[in-house]
């Protein structure tokens, strides 16, 4: 259902698991300990991401905080790497890009000492997204490549379109349209493929964004709307305000002061936290900037 962007139902099931592992005793835990992910563990991570979809960034911090808790507990180092890695996502998402490439870091040393590739990848590509956020873009861009090569090495599929939208991101700061373009097609061209819609509200925005660049308008406007629908029918709070906030800044250049207005403010009152994200500021210092 996550991955589907059936959020709010993939909460409803997501906490009905954590009760029942938590209702678990004797053999059925210990079966679980040796055969499976701790239920109690990926639960809260996925809840965590479906906590911040739903607008609450900061809620979703502690959610998964206390699965890494649960992890380390258990000295349970497949669980270790996962939880490590879905904190740097959750960083990444946040904007936090520092955070992002530490937990990234830690993630890999763990994979790397235990043998995990699949979590090795995944830490690659959280990292690369920070660096190529934290003016280092070829360097992040290289190991974005390289983590997405080993991801599929292991078979793994899930989060393409996310990875795939974190290089076109990288690309696009570092001045590769051409390269931002075909890295959001291949998303595309995944999405339908794989019916992963959970990131598609942010895709659309990222192209969006790509045409608002070239001063091509109207195309920036039609796919930033459509980012604002998606998001809208997902209730995937922080992707409409990213797409909102893209075509406010739009509007106001061309002079559309109470379009600008009306677009943002709307999904910005509708926060009650996370006030110091980087997306909510620049969202309110737009707010401002409309106003004055």
């Amino acid at each position: 259902m996550f991955f589907f962007g059936r959020f709010e139902e993939a909460a409803e099931e997501l906490k009905r698991g954590i009760a029942l592992d938590e209702a678990a005793t004797g053999d059925r835990r210990a079966h679980t300990l040796l055969y499976a992910d701790v239920p109690r563990v990926v639960c809260r991570l996925f809840l965590s991401f479906t906590q911040y979809f739903h607008g609450f960034p900061d809620r979703a911090v502690p959610t998964l905080d206390e699965a890494l808790a649960f992890s380390q507990a258990l000295s349970h180092t497949p669980s270790i790497a996962f939880s490590l890695n879905f904190s740097a996502i959750l960083r990444c998402w946040r904007r936090d890009f520092d955070a992002a490439r530490r937990q990234a870091e830690a993630a890999i040393a763990v994979a790397r000492k235990y043998n995990f590739p699949q979590w090795l990848a995944l830490g690659m590509m959280c990292r690369g997204f920070a660096l190529a956020h934290l003016e280092r873009p070829q360097e992040g861009i290289a190991e974005l490549h390289a983590g997405f090569a080993s991801w599929h090495n292991t078979g793994a599929r899930l989060f393409d379109t996310m990875w795939l939208g974190f290089t076109a991101e990288a690309y696009a700061r570092a001045g590769e349209v051409d390269a931002a373009v075909a890295a959001l097609d291949r998303a595309a061209d995944t999405a339908a493929k794989q019916e992963e819609t959970f990131y598609q509200a942010e895709l659309h925005r990222l192209r969006g964004s790509v045409h608002s660049e070239h001063g091509e308008s109207s195309e920036a406007q039609r796919w930033l709307s459509e980012a604002i629908s998606v998001a809208q029918d997902q209730v995937a709070r922080p992707l409409e305000l990213r797409a909102a906030t893209s075509l406010a800044r739009l509007w106001l250049a061309e002079g559309r002061r109470c379009d600008a207005r009306d677009v943002l403010a709307p999904i910005y009152n509708l926060f009650t936290e996370g006030f110091d994200t980087l997306d909510l500021k620049e969202a309110r210092a737009l707010l401002n900037e409309i106003r004055e």
